[in-house]
C-alpha cells in the first residue's frame, strides 16, 4: 500500500471522491507513494463499486474499472451524515501515516463508532 521510495511517501490523502476523475487522481498519488484513505458510505460502499453491473458495460465477473482506480488505497466506511463523522475525519487528518496501521484508534476515541475499517 505504501511505497517508501515514492516521491509522495510523506503525503496522506483522505479521498472522498467517487467515479472516475477523483479516484484516478488519488490512485496516481498512491502509485507514487502517498497513503490514500478512501472514505465510502456504509452498507453498499462507493456506487462505482457496482458500475460494472450496468449496461452497456461488458459482462464480467470483476469490476476492473474499480480495481484500476482504487488500487493501493485503504478503505473505510463512514457515514458522513452522522454527528461523529466530523470528529473521525479530523482524526484521519491528524493521525500520522505510520499509526494508520492501527484501525482501532478510530474506535477508541469515540464512544459510538460511525465507521469500520
Amino acid at each position: 500500500m505504501k511505497n517508501a521510495e515514492g516521491i509522495f511517501s510523506d503525503l496522506k490523502v483522505v479521498d472522498f471522491a467517487s467515479y472516475i476523475a477523483g479516484p484516478a487522481a488519488t490512485t496516481i498519488l498512491s502509485d507514487f507513494g502517498a497513503t490514500v484513505i478512501k472514505v465510502e458510505p456504509p452498507g453498499v460502499g462507493d456506487p462505482y463499486r457496482h458500475f460494472y453491473k450496468l449496461t452497456p458495460n461488458p459482462v464480467c465477473e470483476h469490476n476492473c474499472s474499480w480495481q484500476l482506480t482504487n488500487r493501493n488505497k485503504r478503505s473505510i466506511a463512514l457515514d458522513l451524515k452522522a454527528p461523529e463523522a466530523k470528529d473521525l475525519v479530523a482524526v484521519l487528518r491528524a493521525v500520522p501515516c505510520t499509526q494508520l496501521d492501527r484501525p482501532a484508534l478510530l474506535y477508541t476515541r469515540h464512544r459510538r463508532p460511525a465507521c469500520r475499517s
